[in-house]
């Protein structure tokens, strides 16, 4: 089974390609490489500055739209302005993927001012058809319990860095508790060695004969996160992907999730959610809650 049903009954595939910093010709090139890959799913967002690169490289392909899960996310620079309207904004997404419907679309960031009315937006988006499932990225335990109060519809996705060497269970069990499905970003942590050179990784390696980042991605999937690799390299984007066949023991699957001796944050040590996100905001979630 390569797809996942969201907590709506839409279908998600169980890997997709992320697409940050990858423009132009570059796009085509490595769209193309990852569908004969097996890909079928595109992470965006407008913040990157692509949307439209990708759309493009999707339709130089020539596929049927509803063979491609397209995802992207609402703009947190944009979202920040004061005459931001999230309806309009989204007018501006269909146009550049030349589609009149977006299969996912989440919310970049958690911007304490503007997050529940852009959720809204978002909601009314969803209701009217033209997005097919709609979420968030970034959010925390807090972050949720500050949207339910307003929110008439829980998000279906939330994406978050995650990999073996970071893997926020706090943020893990409250989403697997509400049903919101989790994607992870980063998911073989951009090569760092503190994940290539992990004793336990390099030996489950060994044992299924693959790669490091292979076990990497085999983890989040066999832990139900839906995992967004992304490589320039056509070599690199098959070997990501037939890490869906690569079936980890529940042992060997435990051993990962429980193994603490190489855990980092991103860019600054904090507690076990990302520091920066307080570092970027400046804001106390006290406040809101």
């Amino acid at each position: 089974m390569k797809s996942i049903k969201l907590s709506n009954g839409v279908e998600i595939p169980k890997i997709m390609i992320g697409t940050y910093s990858i423009f132009g010709d570059e796009a085509k090139e490595v769209f193309k490489a990852a569908y004969d890959a097996g890909y079928r799913g595109i992470d965006c967002g407008r913040y990157y500055g692509n949307e439209k690169d990708w759309g493009d490289a999707v339709k130089a392909l020539g596929i049927s739209r509803k063979d491609i899960f397209i995802q992207t996310k609402v703009s947190h620079a944009d979202e920040k302005k004061q005459e931001f309207d999230a309806i309009k904004d989204f007018e501006t997404t269909l146009k550049n993927f030349s589609t009149d419907y977006i299969d996912c679309l989440l919310i970049h960031w958690p911007n304490m001012d503007t997050f529940e009315e852009t959720w809204r937006a978002l909601e009314k988006l969803y209701r009217d058809g033209k997005i097919r499932a709609i979420g968030v990225s970034n959010f925390r335990k807090e972050h949720f319990e500050i949207l339910k109060q307003s929110a008439e519809i829980t998000p279906m996705v939330n994406q978050i860095e995650r990999h073996p060497c970071r893997k926020q269970p706090e943020t893990y069990d409250y989403c697997k508790g509400k049903s919101v499905q989790l994607e992870a970003y980063q998911p073989i942590a951009v090569g760092r060695p503190e994940l290539m050179h992990n004793p336990i990784l390099v030996e489950i390696a060994q044992q299924h004969n693959c790669s490091v980042p292979q076990v990497a991605l085999a983890w989040n999937m066999a832990t139900g996160v839906i995992p967004l690799p992304r490589s320039r390299n056509a070599g690199r984007l098959k070997e990501n992907y037939e890490s869906v066949n690569i079936r980890l023991s529940d042992d060997e699957v435990e051993m990962i999730t429980n193994d603490k001796t190489h855990y980092f944050c991103a860019l600054r040590e904090g507690s076990e959610y990302p520091g920066y996100w307080d570092t970027i905001h400046e804001v106390d979630v006290a406040n809101y809650l």
